[in-house]
């Protein structure tokens, strides 16, 4: 294309715009074995034992590597007394190339009358890299980041534009790590159940998920700060590496730790309509007070903010979400309708941090107004 485009070689074209194809086979082999009984009598009913084993294979033809997971479960359950049950139960696994972990979970439920219930969790959790993690290969994807060089702390660099400002659109090319760790994760539950009457349930629970090692894909912004980008040809005032960003660099990390917590609430109302079928009525709030994530030594807090671009492909993590539903069902009908709402949140990459999109005259864009969306559905059993 273009003047004297003609006199170009087709080795050139070739080069340039080579013909890739790829062809690519996964499978997936696994087996999955349970078996439990009741061991004893017990005050508040039957003691129960479960044993489980399970083996998994994964394999890729497009970069032939082979992945293998075995886990081995113990659970027991005990309703020592009628008016409490314990339960507890411990997985062992084993990776190829890995070492094994032994990971408890135990749990109560109280109650001390039949219209409430107290319960609690405590559990520890295992997840070893997968094949595109610490294999061979690596993800591209697309995501937007911030440009330092066009655009420091928020301000044009000479030659560029406020367009240049704010998130941008850019490549990330993830490559995998041989030396990643397996995830390790600690969970805490507690919560009440409510059933006032026969047709009405209540439930709170607070929740708290520690996960430390965890695999990521490493920091764009870091990436970018370190110079691991590729950059366009479009300089400012013919500095050299100045270009606009088109792809960013990294790798999969064990990142120092990430820490969520908040509170779940469950509402339900069954209304019984005789003749006209029946109605169920249910409600759900949950609440992230924190989203924290630790890498290098630095804590980020995302909760309430359009963050974090790596994991969310910048959805953000609002601190609110609500569904309403209602359900109508009449003999082989129903029909479901779900609101669904989602705070607002600031339109930072985290707390404290950086605006992510600027108007046109370059102010920031401070907030993303919550917004709600209705789900409407029908069905019909023909049998």
């Amino acid at each position: 294309i273009g003047q004297g485009a003609e006199n170009n070689p087709q080795s050139l074209y070739d080069y340039i715009s080579p013909t890739i194809s790829a062809r690519a086979k996964s499978e997936l082999d696994m087996f999955d074995f349970k078996v439990s009984r009741s061991l004893a009598d017990l005050a508040g009913g039957p003691l129960g034992l479960a044993l489980g084993t399970e083996w998994r294979k994964t394999s890729n033809s497009l970069t032939p590597q082979t992945y293998t997971d075995q886990g081995d479960i113990i659970g027991l359950s005990a309703p020592v007394l009628e008016q409490l049950e314990l339960n507890a139960a411990v997985r062992y696994d084993k990776y190829e190339s890995g070492d094994g972990a032994v990971k408890p979970k135990v749990g109560f439920k109280w109650t001390p009358a039949e219209w409430i219930a107290l319960r609690g969790t405590y559990a520890e959790g295992f997840r070893a890299p997968n094949p595109a993690e610490n294999g061979v290969g690596g993800l591209a994807a697309f995501s937007r980041a911030n440009d330092p060089v066009r655009c420091p702390d928020g301000v044009p660099a000479p030659g560029a534009t406020q367009a240049d400002c704010g998130l941008q659109p850019v490549a990330i090319i993830t490559k995998p790590n041989p030396d990643l760790k397996p995830e390790e994760s600690k969970s805490y539950s507690l919560g009440i159940v409510l059933q006032p009457t026969r047709t009405t349930s209540i439930t709170v629970d607070a929740w708290r998920i520690k996960r430390s090692d965890e695999i990521a894909q490493g920091d764009t912004d870091a990436a970018i700060a370190a110079g691991n980008v590729l950059r366009d040809s479009n300089l400012l005032n013919g500095v050299p590496d100045t270009g606009s960003i088109l792809a960013v660099n990294t790798s999969y990390v064990n990142a120092s730790q990430s820490t969520v917590e908040g509170i779940d609430v469950d509402v339900r109302q069954d209304i019984p309509l005789g003749n006209a079928g029946d109605l169920r009525l249910d409600a759900q709030w949950s609440h992230t007070r924190k989203f924290e994530r630790t890498d290098g030594g630095v804590t980020h807090e995302y909760a309430g903010t359009h963050g974090n671009c790596d994991v969310t492909n910048c959805i953000g993590t609002p601190k609110d979400r609500a569904n309403f539903g209602a359900t109508w069902s009449r003999d082989a009908w129903s029909l479901s309708g779900i609101v669904n709402y989602i705070g607002r949140m600031d339109n930072k990459d985290e707390r404290g941090g950086d605006y992510l999109s600027f108007y046109a005259d370059g102010t920031p864009v401070e907030k993303i107004s919550s917004f709600t969306t209705f789900d409407l559905s029908g069905r019909w059993n023909v049998t």
